[in-house]
């Protein structure tokens, strides 16, 4: 059985959520933006212990409404910023909000990158399309305007489900929603839990 985790955004919250993966034993992956909340001597930390992966230059709404040279240029940009920043290669990107269109993709091979994860949940196979890569639930509260289920629960039956089909779980989110929404305790405790049976 395969577990990632990823976050996304560069919050200022990433920090803290580096201190539970750590707590835990568990690894993870941070796409940060080149404009983000962290320090850059946070994100040198960050990626000792980590992975940090791309996620764009300023974050675009809707990249796949940039031109393709625009979307390179995003793309590339942020990836030179971060690999002589930390001064390891940088080989995972994160489409921003989860668009992206076949344009995307090849300007994110261009740039040089090895996968990219999207932003579809409810997953819990192994990843075919290294450039599509799914996710199984995103941390966030219970809402039914955006079909969001008890992240906790669902995330504790897909995390069996996965591990019952020998598959691939992966839990991913954002920092600063963890903050906003007050779910710090139900995250650690799937954190926990994860770690408990894997």
């Amino acid at each position: 059985m395969i577990v990632k985790t990823s976050f996304d955004d560069g919050s200022a919250y990433d920090y803290k959520i580096c201190e539970l993966l750590k707590k835990y034993n568990i690894g993870g992956t941070f796409y940060i933006p080149t404009i983000n909340d962290l320090s850059e001597s946070e994100i040198i930390s960050m990626s000792k212990d980590f992975e940090i992966g791309g996620h764009t230059t300023t974050h675009p709404k809707d990249l796949k409404k940039l031109s393709p040279e625009e979307q390179y240029n995003e793309i590339k940009d942020n990836k030179y910023y971060l690999e002589k920043l930390i001064g390891k290669k940088v080989n995972s990107f994160c489409y921003p909000g989860g668009k992206y269109n076949e344009i995307t993709i090849e300007q994110v091979k261009k740039a040089g990158f090895q996968s990219a994860r999207t932003t579809i949940q409810d997953s819990i196979s192994k990843p075919v399309d290294m450039f599509r890569i799914k996710t199984s639930i995103h941390i966030y509260p219970e809402t039914k305007e955006y079909n969001k289920p008890d992240f906790l629960k669902e995330g504790i039956r897909l995390f069996n489900k996965a591990k019952e089909e020998d598959s691939y779980f992966h839990l991913w989110g954002h920092g600063w929603e963890i903050e906003k929404f007050g779910i710090w305790k139900e995250f650690e405790l799937l954190l926990k839990y994860i770690k408990q049976y894997e």
